[in-house]
């Protein structure tokens, strides 16, 4: 049987925070702008491989990462005989913002890459957009621990990357520091449905609201992500008591 909950609306808040439907993500005018004029991006954004060299798959692995990339992001993958590490700076004003890796290593316990950021000089002629800088790394394929430095007078004190989870699914939904994979919004789910995203907030801790179509509220609670310092995996299932037809 499916739950009669025809364009199911799913709402996630951070516990403290803003209210609930208002931080349910829609793709803001700067955001659709990205994405249209992404090939003009990943040209400007990346110093080292353009991007028809990437396998398709990486393509699509940056590209999501990029919809993460509102602050300084690291992930890796492993795609046939190579390691991609993604670098990403977060969302700056205008373009001219740049990421050179200077040093990758390989050593016997872990791998090691040096990221230079490079902030545009007073009066350069830059986009006047935002953009999302990033590069990728590209090494021999590895499953060593990775160790990220960064250099440069405005670089970040902090890359947060991804924990709990391997390959980054398409997300469907989401706020600032939430992100929801399942289930996609409109969706008809089953009973016992499992809610799955990534959260970057407080000690992990983060409230959700279930919504029907008419805005009622189906149940409220709370979940935890598996880390609190990055952007960390989360599931759930809610405990709804539906009437099914």
């Amino acid at each position: 049987m499916l739950i009669a909950m025809t364009g199911f609306i799913f709402c996630l808040y951070i516990l403290g925070g803003c209210g609930g439907v208002d931080n349910v993500h829609e793709s803001t005018e700067a955001e659709k702008q990205l994405l249209e004029n992404e090939d003009e991006q990943m040209s400007e954004n990346r110093v080292e491989t353009q991007p028809n060299e990437y396998p398709e798959d990486v393509n699509t692995w940056i590209n999501r990462l990029n919809q993460l990339n509102r602050y300084p992001l690291w992930h890796s993958r492993v795609s046939g005989d190579s390691l991609y590490v993604y670098i990403g700076w977060g969302e700056k004003p205008t373009g001219g913002y740049r990421i050179e890796i200077t040093e990758k290593k390989i050593r016997d316990q872990h791998i090691e890459i040096t990221a230079h950021f490079q902030s545009p000089e007073p009066g350069a002629m830059v986009t006047q957009a935002f953009t999302l800088p990033y590069n990728v790394a590209v090494l021999m394929a590895s499953d060593k621990p990775i160790r990220i430095t960064n250099e440069g007078e405005d670089a970040p004190a902090y890359i947060q990357t991804i924990k709990g989870i391997t390959n980054l699914p398409p997300i469907y939904a989401g706020a600032e520091r939430i992100v929801i994979f399942e289930p996609e919004p409109g969706s008809r789910v089953n009973p016992g449905f499992e809610a799955k995203g990534l959260a970057s907030v407080f000690e992990g801790t983060l409230n959700y609201r279930l919504l029907d179509t008419h805005g009622e509220i189906l149940e409220e609670g709370f979940t935890t992500a598996v880390d609190g310092m990055n952007w960390a995996y989360f599931s759930f299932k809610p405990a709804l008591e539906l009437e099914f037809d």
